[in-house]
């Protein structure tokens, strides 16, 4: 399970990233 989560986390750093870039 600590694994999935941290792999969420990652996404939606990357999502956030990507928003901001735009």
């Amino acid at each position: 399970m600590l694994t999935v989560r941290s792999e969420a986390v990652m996404l939606v750093a990357d999502y956030e990233t990507k928003l901001g870039m735009n």
